[in-house]
C-alpha cells in the first residue's frame, strides 16, 4: 500500500468527515420535542416520576423519543414496576417509526434472549407442554 502524496489532504479529508458527523448528531438532537427532552433532563436530576410522567404523555402521542426512553425505564423498573413486555412493545413502537436507537434496542433484545421472553409467555413449549426442538438454518 502506498501512502499518499498530500498527506494533509487526507487528514482535511478525515477532518471534514468528522466534522460532517459530528453535525449530523447535532442535527438529530434538535429533532427531539421539548416534552422528551424535559422528561430526559428531569431524569438525569434524579425525578423519576416527573420524568416518567413526561415520556409517558410523549410516548401515548406517539413521539419515537419518548417511547425508547419510556421503554428503557419500564425495562429498569425506574417510575414503575419492572416490565420487558411494555419495554419491548415501546421500542418496536420507536424502531417501527424509524428511531435508530429503537430498532438498537430491539436488537439488544433479541441478542440477549429477552424478547422471547417478552413477546411469547413460553417459547419453546409445545402444545403438550413438551420442549420444542428449536433448528437453526446455515
Amino acid at each position: 500500500m502506498r501512502w499518499p502524496e498530500r498527506p494533509g489532504a487526507t487528514w482535511a479529508c478525515l477532518a471534514a468527515l468528522a466534522l460532517a458527523s459530528g453535525l449530523a448528531a447535532h442535527a438529530r438532537a434538535q429533532d427531539v420535542a421539548p416534552p422528551v427532552v424535559a422528561g430526559i433532563e428531569a431524569y438525569n436530576r434524579g425525578n423519576v416520576a416527573d420524568a416518567f410522567r413526561l415520556l409517558k404523555t410523549a410516548a401515548d402521542a406517539g413521539d419515537p423519543d419518548a417511547q425508547l426512553n419510556l421503554g428503557y425505564l419500564y425495562a429498569r423498573g425506574q417510575g414503575v414496576a419492572q416490565n420487558q413486555q411494555e419495554a419491548m412493545r415501546l421500542y418496536l413502537l420507536s424502531a417501527k417509526q424509524g428511531n435508530p436507537e429503537g430498532m438498537n434496542a430491539v436488537g439488544f433484545k433479541y441478542r440477549y434472549g429477552m424478547a422471547w421472553r417478552s413477546i411469547c409467555p413460553a417459547p419453546f413449549t409445545g402444545s403438550a407442554g413438551r420442549p420444542v426442538r428449536v433448528i437453526r438454518a446455515g
